[in-house]
């Protein structure tokens, strides 16, 4: 049976929860640096119940300099067997800050090779609106389940390299997007990040991810499908998202896979790599 529960509403989970159905629940909650909030301390100070907190920036790749970067194999496998995850486990991730964050972390299991994954749609606020179970308890670890990555979807994850020569030909049939606010994209606002220059990759275009939100839920599927249309977006070859650091890019990618699209890549690099290795090339 093909998994097709992407997104999911709080009044969903909390019926399935109550029939004693299991879930790993993951809160993906996460910040920019000029924020000056702490997505760690929010979680242990109110959490869904016996969901988990997953540090975007710790289960990241160690050896460079880039923030957050997609972790190892070994390092993403470890990270999911000391919480007792399988591979046929349903995984929701949710998030306190934009759901951004959680489409990252939905991104990374894909990436992975993981089938079941939900977003939990209108994050901890909407969980609690509907009187969903919260704690501040740290939840209870399972046994470690030796999670095992059977096959990694390479296709879903794009270098330097492959952006650099996307925009060099400038072919109309492949897309390369932006999903920064429009004043960083334009340059009139500076990067969140210190010693990172403003800036736009060559012949990409912005499409801010906050069109496709309101109060930190996703529209409709037939609105959101009516901005995708409105660029042509399923029309195209390739489509590359990029962002800031690679986090607000993976909600296109979310959202293209959603209405059944699968002509879309990550840029996990995004901005803060190419304002450092683009004028050396």
């Amino acid at each position: 049976m093909v998994f097709t529960n992407f997104l999911i509403s709080s009044e969903w989970l909390i019926k399935e929860l109550n029939q004693g159905n299991e879930f790993f629940v993951f809160d993906a909650s996460w910040y920019l640096p000029n924020e000056n909030k702490n997505a760690k301390n929010e979680f242990l100070t109110c959490h869904i119940k016996d969901s988990y907190f997953f540090d975007i920036d710790k289960i990241s790749e160690t050896k460079t300099s880039l923030p957050h970067m997609l972790p190892s194999k070994k390092i993403f496998e470890n990270y999911l067997s000391k919480f007792g995850v399988k591979t046929d486990s349903h995984i929701v991730i949710y998030s306190n800050s934009n759901l951004s964050s959680a489409t990252r972390v939905w991104w990374t299991l894909k990436y992975f090779g993981h089938k079941k994954i939900s977003i939990l749609n209108g994050g901890l606020t909407n969980w609690k609106n509907h009187q969903g179970l919260t704690s501040n308890i740290n939840s209870k670890i399972h046994n470690n389940s030796n999670y095992k990555i059977d096959k990694i979807n390479y296709r879903l994850k794009v270098s330097f390299d492959n952006v650099l020569d996307c925009s060099k030909k400038n072919n109309p049939m492949d897309l390369i997007i932006d999903l920064r606010p429009e004043d960083r994209f334009l340059g009139i606002k500076r990067e969140p990040r210190e010693g990172i220059i403003s800036g736009t990759i060559p012949n990409s275009i912005n499409i801010p991810f906050n069109l496709f939100l309101t109060k930190n839920k996703f529209l409709k599927k037939s609105k959101i499908s009516s901005i995708i249309n409105k660029f042509n977006l399923s029309q195209k070859n390739r489509i590359i998202c990029t962002c800031g650091s690679g986090i607000t890019a993976c909600t296109l990618a979310f959202l293209l896979h959603l209405l059944g699209h699968n002509n879309w890549s990550v840029y996990d690099g995004s901005w803060v790599e190419w304002s450092q290795k683009y004028n050396s090339n």
